[in-house]
């Protein structure tokens, strides 16, 4: 699309632009299932909170193309951040293992009802697909409680539709806040420590802290 075209043009180098590439790919195979339409959300305060998170992606996407040299960019957080949101249907709430690498601890023994938030509907025992996400860079901060460290607060907001299984046209349109949370290193080309290269992601990676969902 002409809009993809303009972030692939403005891409801080080749890597970046491959995954400008990546991530728009990802977007538009998901745009391709269903539209979101005015008649998807409740009221008009709703519609006016899409178009809104849809401009505040934009100022972070250009806001993260400085974050790139020494964090990351905007698109290859995404592309994690969209698969991961993909993945938690199918996540397995008694696998400890996979519950730790998705979430901070806190949230360890409320997997089962996250799921359940997300992705089903209250007092019914239908089942759904999903089958469409839409992805939007919400608020970002950090803090360095524990310098030289960073820790890294990336609040996502998809909004995404899911359809009751073997059942035509039974919809559900949702969105759900995320809270992403990690912590970055400084990686020295000097022994004294004083030529920053980058800062590099601590074996964690992105850990899920928070999670709010309502409807449309």
């Amino acid at each position: 699309t002409a809009f993809s075209s303009f972030w692939s043009l403005i891409a801080a180098g080749e890597e970046h632009r491959q995954w400008v590439q990546q991530y728009d790919t990802a977007v538009v195979a998901d745009d391709q299932h269903t539209q979101f339409e005015l008649a998807h959300f409740s009221s008009v305060w709703s519609l006016t909170q899409f178009f809104a998170c849809n401009a505040i992606d934009g100022m972070q996407r250009v806001r993260m193309r400085a974050l790139k040299r020494h964090l990351m960019c905007y698109e290859e957080f995404m592309c994690g951040s969209l698969a991961a949101f993909k993945s938690i249907q199918h996540l397995n709430d008694a696998d400890q293992k996979q519950i730790a690498k998705c979430f901070t601890p806190k949230l360890y023994d409320e997997v089962r009802d996250i799921k359940q938030a997300l992705f089903s509907n209250d007092g019914d025992a239908a089942e759904y697909d999903l089958v469409r996400v839409s992805p939007f860079a919400n608020q970002l901060f950090f803090t360095d409680k524990d310098l030289p460290e960073l820790d890294m607060h990336f609040v996502v907001r998809y909004y995404y539709t899911l359809k009751q299984k073997h059942v035509d046209n039974v919809y559900m349109h949702r969105y759900a806040d995320i809270e992403w949370n990690a912590c970055w290193k400084p990686l020295f080309r000097d022994q004294e420590e004083t030529d920053l290269e980058r800062m590099q992601l601590k074996e964690d990676g992105f850990l899920i802290r928070n999670v709010e969902v309502d409807q449309c």
